[in-house]
């Protein structure tokens, strides 16, 4: 039955490759685990620059809003201090307020983008729109609680508010006549998708204004973007969002990957959160860098990983060479080819080496001793053979001069040796004898053959000597009383 090969094992190894694999797997595990570091460190780099860029875009936000908080504030003041505008606005002239107001709405509106110029009487009725003549006596004072606070305190407020015309970053005074308060003065300026479009090519990013203060069903709706199609905040970013301390930065967006983006907030004019401004910042272009970098640092890594494999294959080589020339010094032993091994030096190598010479000077003294023992052992052997066969022949002539016939038999009565007194017994030789196929129970007369068998098989089973008396007749015809004597053997 063929056997099969056996399942290499680790230790069949040679010890090249015991010492390449561990090594090159170490040197790997190595060089890929710096790879790593330095790929997350250079992520957490990134990562900072992107939320550094991201809160300063923020906060420059917020300070162009701040101008234009300054100068709705300027514009309002101006005409508030106008004496003609105070005498009119005290007198209740409506139409006087709008023709003296016109041309200037006009010229502002057009210049610095100013979309409302708004009068208040006390506690909040709305006197004058000069943006929208037509609308006037509505009650602003549940959504402009300011209006009635300016009043009352003679101190401006600014900041994005709601109208009815619509969100835009208002200021509001005071405005007096004959040194009596007699209502309040907003201008408010846009902040539209001109103005988003405006900052988003200075600082390269796109900018979308959500609302704040809406209805459930339309939380964080867009009140300006510089985006083709905006998406509204859903209400637990917008909920979140309202309830940080801070801006939330999103590095990257959720869903996004190639966007990072900032949400923070633009305080209203009880500095309250009014809207959600998000400054979203494409991150491609620092993808991109970091997947070249890491492209490289992994071509560096193949490329140290092998020039390493080649510089441990040749430590390896010359390191083994001389294990070698001590293994194949070692066969040559063994085969009886050599029987000296070329000293070494200092090292382990040289110390294996003088343990291998001293090996070998044990091993010949013992081949010596053992070639000794084998000539002695010979000669004893061809010693004891010539005496076993004097024996054997002293045995063989005393046989044959015994008148009886001495036989080997087998538990089966096959017959293994006769003795030559069978030729004077039976008249056949004893060859004759042993190739006849019944043996000696040919020769037994049928009435006494199935005694003596019976007996025989007693003896042999109890391993008892074994004596009977039968009758044989010879080939010639002659019957012969015979005694048979056994002992098994």
């Amino acid at each position: 039955m063929r056997r099969s090969p056996r399942p290499m094992r680790p230790g069949d190894l040679s010890l090249r490759w015991r010492l390449l694999v561990p090594i090159l797997l170490l040197s790997f595990l190595g060089t890929t685990a710096l790879v790593l570091v330095a790929h997350r460190s250079q992520e957490i780099l990134v990562a900072q620059g992107e939320r550094s860029l991201l809160q300063g875009q923020y906060g420059r936000f917020l300070q162009s809003l701040e101008n234009r908080q300054e100068q709705a504030s300027d514009m309002a003041w101006a005409i508030a201090m106008d004496p003609h505008v105070g005498e009119l606005f005290a007198l209740g002239d409506r139409q006087g307020l709008m023709d003296h107001l016109s041309p200037l709405y006009k010229a502002l509106h057009e210049r610095a983008k100013v979309v409302q110029i708004h009068f208040h009487k006390p506690p909040g009725f709305s006197f004058l729109r000069v943006h929208a003549p037509g609308r006037h006596g509505d009650f602003l004072g549940k959504l402009r609680p300011e209006l009635l606070e300016v009043y009352n305190s003679g101190q401006e407020l600014s900041g994005l508010a709601p109208g009815a015309t619509g969100h835009s970053i208002r200021a509001v005074v005071p405005v007096e006549h004959g040194g009596e308060r007699v209502g309040t003065v907003e201008v408010g300026l846009s902040i539209d998708a001109v103005f988003l479009l405006s900052l988003k090519e200075k600082w390269a990013c796109e900018i979308t204004v959500h609302l704040a203060q809406e209805a459930q069903e339309v939380a964080g709706a867009v009140l300006a973007s510089t985006m083709e199609n905006p998406q509204p905040l859903d209400r637990q970013t917008l909920d979140k969002s309202l309830a940080s301390d801070g801006p939330t930065l999103m590095i990257p967006m959720p869903g996004n990957p190639d966007v990072s983006a900032i949400l923070g907030s633009i305080p209203g004019p009880w500095g309250q959160v009014a809207a959600l401004v998000e400054i979203r910042v494409a991150r491609t272009p620092v993808v991109e860098l970091m997947d070249k970098h890491l492209r490289e640092m992994a071509l560096v890594e193949l490329l140290g990983l092998l020039a390493a494999a080649v510089m441990i294959w040749v430590v390896v080589h010359r390191f083994l060479k001389p294990i070698r020339e001590m293994v194949k010094a070692a066969t040559e032993i063994a085969s009886g080819e050599r029987v000296h091994i070329n000293p070494g030096g200092r090292n382990e190598l040289g110390q294996l080496a003088k343990a291998l010479r001293s090996m070998v000077g044990y091993l010949e003294a013992s081949r010596e001793r053992t070639r000794d023992y084998a000539r002695n052992l010979e000669r004893e052997v061809q010693r004891r053979t010539r005496e076993l066969m004097t024996s054997e022949e002293r045995y063989r002539n005393l046989l044959e001069r015994l008148p009886l016939v001495v036989y080997q038999m087998k538990e089966n009565r096959a017959l293994s040796f006769a003795s030559s007194f069978t030729t004077e017994l039976l008249g056949m030789a004893p060859a004759q004898v042993l190739e006849s196929p019944d043996g000696w129970d040919r020769f037994i007369l049928p009435e006494d053959l199935e005694g003596v068998r019976s007996g025989f098989a007693r003896a042999v089973s109890q391993g008892e000597p074994w004596t009977q008396e039968y009758r044989v007749r010879t080939p010639d015809g002659r019957d012969l009383l015979v005694r048979e004597q056994a002992v098994p053997v």
